[in-house]
This record gives C-alpha cells, structure tokens and sequence, in this order.
C-alpha cells in the first residue's frame, strides 16, 4: 500500500512479509497516522495571498464588486477589510488632524465565496460590517484570498506593498498547528511614509509661519503619511 513519497522515500507497506495480523495493523495504523502528518504539513514561502479591489459593497445581498475576480474561486475563504476611510479636523488650529468620523475604517471579517459573476463575488453569510465606500475617494476596501492548512511551516511569507488599494497584509489560516520557521518582516509594506517634496524657498523658512497646514507642494510644511 503506497501512501505519499517524501523527499524521493516511498513509504508502503506489505501485509505478506507478516504473519501476524494483529501486529501488522497496529504498525500499518502507526505508519498511516505518521504518514497523513507528514503529508498534510505543508510549507510555505512568498506570496500567498490574492488581492482585489472593492469599488461596492452591497450588504443586503452579501455581496461586493471588486476590480477583478482574477485568483479567487468558489469556496475560497476571503478577508474582508476597510483600510481607510477616516476623516480629519482640517480646521487651522489646534485640532487639526484629530479623528472626527472613522468612517468604518479597520473593519473586517471573514467570509466565504459562494458565487462569482463577472466580477462580482457573493458571500454564504450576510456580511457583519457596514463599509463606508463613500467616505473618502479611496477608503481602501479590499478582499484578501485566506490560504488554508492543517498543518502549516511558516517560511519566509511577504506581501505587495499597499499601494493605495490593495495590499500590505497577511493572513492565513490552519485547522492543526501553525510552525514558524523564518521571521516575517513587513517593514515599510504597510501604509506609505510622507514623501519628500523639493522646492525653492529663498530662505523664507527663516521667517514665521504659525499655520497648522499649507497647501500641497508649499515649502512651508511637507506631505503626510498614511494611516
């Protein structure tokens, strides 16, 4: 009886090289639980997330459209997640930049693929979250493919960048045990840093300027990260 090959070793077993019935099955079920083991750890490195775009999401129907289905099937556990979305105080003052509405951004959850139409993907479950895809130009809805293991070693796993829309996050699941055997480093994958903006002051900078903001491409401030 030949069960899997590991590392070029066929393990199999012949029921007539014993005589002894009783022994040979003890030893047979030994050798198939070591064996179902050994076959469903798996081992995984790079990318093992797919990613897409949300541009709706329709709560009642349990259902979001996404810039492509490309990567993702029927059955295929998803993560639903708002990146952004939060709105600021822009007043000139003190209080600029605190939080005034979240806007439903850092919601997620879980879900399930039940159908896919185009490029539209429906869920087994009505959704948990409302997803505010108004609130900002971009609030960065996306769906994540969830990769799922019993048994899983964990290696040197990264993501795409988050580039606005997608990416920056790694997710997976396993039923059994989950074996890290590399660090995972997503530094400077996540949201992006301000960028550097190159103007021509005229020493100006030496003079006051008691504004909390200034305009895009002024060499009185710079631009803000992400977050």
């Amino acid at each position: 009886l030949q069960f899997c090959e590991l590392e070029g070793v066929i393990y199999s077993i012949n029921i007539y090289e014993t005589r002894n019935f009783s022994y040979w099955m003890k030893s047979f079920l030994t050798s198939l639980l070591l064996l179902l083991s050994f076959c469903l750890q798996a081992q995984i490195t790079g990318t093992v997330n797919a990613y897409t775009g949300v541009s709706a999401v329709n709560g009642a129907g349990a259902k979001v459209t996404v810039a492509s289905a490309a990567g993702f099937a029927v059955g295929d556990l998803v993560l639903l997640m708002q990146m952004q979305g939060a709105q600021i105080n822009e007043n000139n003052n003190s209080s600029y930049g605190s939080i005034s509405s979240l806007s439903n951004a850092g919601l997620y959850e879980l879900q399930r693929i039940c159908d896919i139409n185009a490029n539209e993907i429906s869920f087994e479950n009505n959704l948990i979250n409302s997803y505010n895809t108004a609130a900002v130009a971009n609030p960065g809805i996306q769906l994540i493919r969830v990769p799922e293991y019993v048994n899983v070693d964990v290696g040197a796993v990264t993501v795409p960048d988050w580039d606005g829309t997608t990416g920056g996050v790694l997710v997976l699941a396993a039923s059994g045990t989950i074996n890290l055997v590399d660090n995972i480093s997503l530094d400077a994958q996540g949201f992006r840093g301000g960028t550097s903006v190159s103007i021509v002051s005229q020493c100006n900078f030496l003079s006051d300027f008691p504004n909390y903001f200034y305009a895009a491409g002024s060499y009185q401030g710079n631009n803000k990260g992400e977050g």
